[in-house]
């Protein structure tokens, strides 16, 4: 569990952490959400990508979704994709203006170390179904349509 200048908590499980944002009352004029840049002990750093894109970057084949550009509009996120046992680092940063034009607000940054599988005094597991569940719609749903395609058997 980690905590960074008073408007970020992270809490960290075996392959997940969770993020819980805070920003005061006369804070929020103009808050469009927040970016995410994690960096790995390998030193490969990146913008989370979130899936839900402001219109004015949603065009071409292959958009830009990362959280630079469209924040989490969200005061709870989680990154699922990290390994046990591994340290990471983020940087969060509250954004605002309006889409297309966003400028970066306060910044928190906080490292986090996953926890091992195995062996340790504590074991923390979350349940990454739904995070699953997301992955799954977005790449077997053909566009126009709200739920996934199905096979001939019924099987999605």
């Amino acid at each position: 569990m980690a905590t960074a200048r008073g408007f970020l908590h992270a809490i960290a499980g075996t392959h997940v952490v969770l993020f819980g944002f805070d920003v005061p009352a006369n804070r929020v004029t103009d808050l469009m959400g927040f970016a995410i840049k994690r960096t790995d002990s390998g030193g490969k750093s990146f913008f989370l990508d979130n899936f839900l894109l402001f219109k004015s970057n949603d065009h071409g084949k292959k958009p830009d979704h990362s959280s630079f550009k469209n924040p989490f509009q969200e005061f709870v996120w989680g990154d699922y994709t990290l390994l046990p046992a591994r340290e990471y680092a983020y940087d969060v940063r509250a954004m605002y203006g309006k889409p297309g034009a966003l400028k970066p607000g306060a910044s928190a940054h906080v490292d986090v170390t996953t926890e091992s599988e195995v062996g340790d005094k504590h074991d923390v597991f979350f349940n990454r179904g739904v995070a699953g569940s997301q992955a799954y719609s977005r790449k077997f749903t053909p566009k126009g349509q709200t739920k996934p395609a199905r096979s001939r058997r019924g099987r999605a």
